[in-house]
């Protein structure tokens, strides 16, 4: 799922063949530097860096409060991406 997300995000801005070298290079060196699998290391750090809760700013009367809400898998890995 996040090499979709993160494929999509630079597709949007118009680097689709900037990602894909991007995400090759850094496969590479990767494999080079370590024994195991780098989509494995992918998965841990983005498992690390995923947020559970997202701020929404609510409007009660006159004050604007920011209150806590759970979010979705997919919106995680969006989050962890940007």
């Amino acid at each position: 799922m996040y090499h979709n997300k993160f494929f999509g995000s630079l597709i949007f801005r118009g680097c689709k063949l900037k990602a894909f070298n991007f995400f090759s290079i850094l496969q590479y060196n990767l494999k080079l530097k370590k024994n195991f699998d780098p989509f494995l290391l992918f998965l841990i750090s983005m498992l690390k860096i995923t947020p559970n809760v997202f701020l929404r700013s609510i409007r009660f009367g006159s004050v604007t409060q920011s209150i806590p809400f759970p979010i979705t898998e997919e919106k995680q890995v969006s989050f962890a991406i940007k």
